[in-house]
């Protein structure tokens, strides 16, 4: 067995079984559960399923969401790091510095590329920019991008 590691620049001539590891939500309100005093999580593969190991483990708490992000009502809490730290203000910049010292973030300093002006990194680190979300749907069997204007919070998040 071979184990490569890609990303979406070099993935287009691979071949064969392909695992994608959606980390942005799932394993952050992990991590958040983990500094809120949780001492372990038992990840499953159904809603059933954690309702059934709910069931099983004494003072056991639910926290995920259903296919595409959808909160699940009897769960405990949603897969939203938001959700676990209501009272706590959220700081981007953790998350800006990792964009901009990430692989790709690192190429907008790259003097050999200038499809990547270091300008546009910067344009796209911005938090909170925009009083808007972007909601997804499927328009004649494509995705489509729509404004969805929102309720800003105090530091001017859309919520």
């Amino acid at each position: 067995m071979e184990i490569l590691r890609a990303d979406l620049g070099s993935c287009s001539g691979l071949t064969g079984a392909v695992v994608v590891i959606d980390v942005l939500r799932s394993f952050s309100t992990a991590a958040y559960a983990f500094a809120g005093g949780a001492r372990a999580i038992y990840p499953v593969d159904s809603v059933a399923g954690a309702r059934a190991l709910r069931a099983r483990i004494p003072g056991a708490l639910t926290m995920g969401a259903a296919g595409g992000g959808a909160a699940i009502p009897d769960f405990d809490f949603s897969n939203s790091p938001a959700a676990l730290l209501r009272d706590e203000p959220a700081d981007p910049a953790p998350y800006l510095r990792r964009v901009r010292y990430s692989d790709f973030g690192r190429r907008f300093n790259d003097p050999e590329r200038t499809d990547l002006p270091a300008a546009d990194l910067d344009y796209c680190a911005i938090a909170d920019r925009f009083d808007f979300a972007m909601r997804v749907r499927w328009e004649e069997g494509r995705p489509a991008l729509w404004p969805v204007a929102g309720r800003q919070n105090e530091r001017g998040a859309i919520q």
